[in-house]
């Protein structure tokens, strides 16, 4: 099985909506992640066993200052650091004023059920999501950001990305080792867990 979403006419953010079930595991691989992604699917995402999410840019952390491109690198980590408040396209609901509560029951979610790494050497780690239920495995490729957008609920500057979606066995085993192998690499990821939570924490 292979569909497809284009975040205009179908949302993946409604896909996930039937999909996620109680005790579901997900892991993601993303540029951004945002509470307002969290609160699109707030009464799903409260009902997981666990989700693990990969930062795949240097986010939470400092590459080599010695390094000509720190200045860019430091500026891009800082903006994937603010756009967990709301990111760019996701002004209009930073602007609602519901932000502090829901930063509040998104750090109670993540402090439960959530673990966040980032790449830390700045190598290419494809974006996506795979959704782990007790009968089922899917991948979706071709998510570049958790965020309301990113989940098809907000206007962005996107032309053309469609998301695929798959549960074709091969595929999904392979993303799953894949995932896992990066994930227990100590010399690829660094856990930020904290971090997030300390950040959102001050919002």
């Amino acid at each position: 099985m292979i569909e497809s979403f284009n975040n205009k006419t179908d949302k993946v953010g409604d896909d996930f909506k039937k999909t996620i079930t109680t005790g579901s595991k997900v892991d993601i691989a993303a540029g951004i992640f945002s509470i307002y992604g969290y609160a699109a699917l707030k009464k799903e995402l409260d009902k997981i066993k666990q989700l693990r999410f990969i930062f795949t840019d240097p986010t939470f952390i400092e590459l080599d200052k010695n390094k000509r491109e720190q200045r860019q690198f430091q500026i891009n980590s800082n903006h994937r650091k603010k756009a967990i408040s709301g990111s760019d396209f996701e002004i209009n609901l930073k602007n609602e004023l519901t932000g502090k509560a829901i930063a509040q029951e998104c750090k109670k979610w993540i402090e439960q059920k959530v673990s966040f790494k980032t790449n830390a050497v700045n190598q290419y780690i494809q974006p996506h999501l795979r959704l782990k239920n007790d009968e089922s495995n899917f991948v979706y490729m071709g998510i570049n950001e958790f965020t309301s957008a990113g989940l098809g609920y907000q206007k962005d500057n996107t032309i053309l990305n469609q998301i695929i979606k798959t549960d074709d066995l091969d595929t999904t085993q392979q993303y799953a080792q894949n995932f896992e192998d990066v994930w227990n690499d100590k010399k690829v990821l660094k856990d930020v867990t904290t971090e997030v939570i300390d950040y959102i924490a001050e919002l």
